[in-house]
């Protein structure tokens, strides 16, 4: 249990090493993770109040932002639970998936496009601001 919730920690800390509470759970994450691996097997442990806030770029939308010790053990349940979900995920699903995202995803919308004709109709009124929206209507 320890050694997954090393991995869980390295990649829920990955890009937040700056932020307040991480740094705060990575200076005892020893004493922390061994805290969390005994509420997590005795079934103890229970979901914090997580924070949400408003953003306006690019879009207004409200984000949902989980504490770091429940993004600790939201890594370790994708860890534990992935690999039984995939079999049931369809072969054209690209996100959260090893092995695969926008580029591989983009590769095979390019290869269906070449194999089939079809038509796609999206809505990208406020997707990608900074896109010329005149000239993809136009192509």
């Amino acid at each position: 249990m320890l050694a997954s919730l090393r991995r869980a920690f390295v990649r829920a800390i990955r890009g937040k090493r700056g932020k307040r509470a991480p740094a705060r759970f990575a200076i005892d994450r020893a004493v922390e993770l061994a805290r969390l691996a005994e509420e997590l097997e005795a079934r103890r442990y229970t979901p914090s109040a997580g924070r949400a806030f408003a953003i306006t770029d690019p879009k207004p939308r409200v984000i949902y932002a989980l504490p770091f010790l429940d993004r600790v053990v939201q890594h370790l349940l994708m860890e534990r639970m992935l690999p039984a979900l995939e079999r049931w995920f369809a072969p054209q699903s690209y996100a959260c998936r090893l092995g695969k995202g926008t580029h591989r995803a983009l590769r095979r919308a390019a290869e269906l496009t070449r194999a089939k004709r079809f038509v796609l109709r999206v809505d990208i009124q406020k997707f990608f601001p900074s896109i010329d929206h005149a000239h993809l209507r136009a192509t």
